[in-house]
């Protein structure tokens, strides 16, 4: 039992011990001054007027009944009574009644909020069938004595007649203090679940499997016994946190980050990720191949690192865009064809609430005109903005060709009709929908010499694709998304600019994580 249902037992538990204490010496003051058999309960309104041990009588209290009840704690008196004195009998039965009473209150069974089939401890209040349980607490000395391989069960049974006057006032006690934790559980649980909710959808929102890209309200969760749990939030099995059937401690909160260092689990594909609880910023990349879509998202990374670490943020970052990776950008192999990981980057400081960067790059090969396509980019459902990719030079040597058959396979308007396809039906929108998501032309390759003359020569990205044969590309571009900005991006050597076009998607999206960039 963790240490809040401890504490939620031990309240009425500890009432009821007191009261029977007190009970008890009433009674054995009774059984000594009149030599018989009455179960005497403490009276505090009487105190001062009748003494310290003021009680009230069952044979008062119920006449009727409790003439035709004490008839079975007399017959076993006058079991035993050659061995001992009455009195000395009915003192011992009564406080060894007592003591069996109190102990089955503290006992294991008493204890029990576990339930068959289920992962989780409950609270004690709101395990099932919590009020009976919670009524039959003083009697649960009977399943105490039964898991010690039976025998002794006896004693229990043996001293019942005695037991139960008590058992029934411990009841009474126990049923009202548990009702008045029930009540007050149940309202902490309400606020609670609440203000978590709150709290999750403005720092967090969703969450988002970079395996299977799928996009949902909240992961799973994988305790360090290898059980996986529904996402813990305040409720039934908790309100700060919960404890498995195994009594490893899961958060309910991310308060002071707790919860997001657990180890996350897509409800969708069943594979294990990190969230750090933070709100996803998804940057989809698209071009041809060869565009330096990789190299710019790496050397993005590497600049976001760079400038997290400047103000005293931390960073992390999984393999794709790891310290290792960037160290080699300049020599990138072609990106496979086919669905791969999304890259994730996250930001986050003592005073900075977690950030999450989620970069989604394919094969340019994808971006092709294939018939029968495989359609898996789901991210377009939930993306932050896009980071489309233009090679200046293949732009160039396209326009220069002597051939008089230019593909649309090769032509930056053919990359742009091929990701606008997949994008509208992923999506579900008609092709006339113009998009407001945060769309970020990139001419890349700025870093070499040639092209950073061609481009700076024309003045601007645009005027250069005007000027080399793509102008048709920036005109549908702007018809088909109304929030659109180019960028001319150098991603290798010491003057990268590579987080120019990310930091304009995050500006959208986190105005604050925009600033601390």
């Amino acid at each position: 039992m963790n240490k809040y249902n401890l504490k939620l037992l031990a309240v009425p538990a500890v009432i009821a011990t007191i009261y029977l204490a007190l009970s008890l010496c009433c009674t054995i003051i009774s059984i000594i001054d009149t030599g018989e058999y009455d179960v005497c309960l403490f009276d505090p309104f009487r105190i001062g007027t009748d003494g310290i041990f003021a009680y009230i009588s069952m044979s008062e209290l119920l006449p009727s009944v409790w003439d035709l009840y004490v008839l079975l704690p007399e017959a076993e008196i006058d079991l035993f009574s050659s061995f001992l004195d009455e009195k000395i009998l009915l003192v011992i039965f009564t406080a060894v009644a007592v003591v069996l009473i109190i102990a089955g209150m503290f006992s294991k069974p008493a204890k029990n909020c576990c339930v068959d089939g289920v992962d989780r401890e409950f609270l004690f209040t709101t395990r099932p069938h919590s009020v009976l349980k919670a009524i039959l607490l003083p009697l649960d000395i009977i399943p105490a004595m039964w898991g010690f391989k039976y025998v002794p069960v006896i004693i229990p049974i043996l001293f019942l007649p005695f037991i139960l006057p008590f058992a029934v006032v411990a009841m009474v006690i126990v049923l009202i203090v548990f009702l008045i934790e029930k009540a007050a559980v149940g309202i902490k649980i309400k606020s609670a679940a609440s203000k978590e909710e709150e709290d999750y959808k403005r720092d967090t929102g969703y969450a988002v499997c970079p395996k299977c890209k799928q996009k949902f309200d909240r992961p799973m969760v994988k305790c360090r016994c290898g059980l996986v749990f529904d996402y813990p939030i305040p409720g039934p099995y908790g309100i700060k946190e919960q404890y498995c059937v195994k009594g490893h401690v899961l958060p309910c909160t991310n308060e002071n980050g707790a919860r997001s260092k657990l180890t996350m689990v897509c409800p969708k594909c069943g594979q294990e990720f990190k969230t750090h609880e933070a709100r996803p910023i998804v940057v989809c990349m698209v071009g041809a191949e060869g565009s330096g879509k990789s190299t710019l998202m790496v050397s993005a990374a590497e600049d976001i690192c760079n400038k997290a670490k400047a103000k005293a943020l931390y960073s992390e970052t999984t393999s794709g865009i790891s310290p290792d990776i960037q160290r080699i950008k300049d020599v990138l192999p072609p990106t496979v064809d086919g669905e791969i990981d999304s890259e994730c980057l996250f930001v986050w400081s003592r005073d900075f609430r977690d950030r999450e960067i989620i970069f989604n790059d394919i094969s340019g090969h994808e971006f092709e005109p294939i018939e029968d396509r495989m359609i898996f980019q789901e991210y377009y459902r939930y993306v932050t903005g896009f980071v489309f990719t233009i090679d200046p030079l293949a732009v160039m040597a396209l326009y220069n060709s002597n051939s008089t058959i230019k593909s649309n396979k090769t032509t930056v308007s053919g990359t742009l009709d091929s990701f606008y396809q997949v994008f509208t039906l992923v999506r579900q929108i008609g092709p006339s929908v113009r998009s407001d998501i945060p769309m970020a032309v990139v001419l890349t390759k700025m870093d070499n010499p040639r092209v950073q003359a061609a481009v700076k020569a024309e003045g601007s990205p645009e005027a250069f694709l005007n000027k080399y044969g793509e102008a048709d590309f920036v005109k549908i571009m702007a018809s088909e998304f109304s929030n659109v900005r180019y960028f001319a991006i150098g991603s290798l050597g010491n003057n990268s600019n590579a987080i120019e076009p990310v930091r304009w998607i995050i500006s959208s999206a986190d105005a604050e994580l925009s600033r601390m960039l």
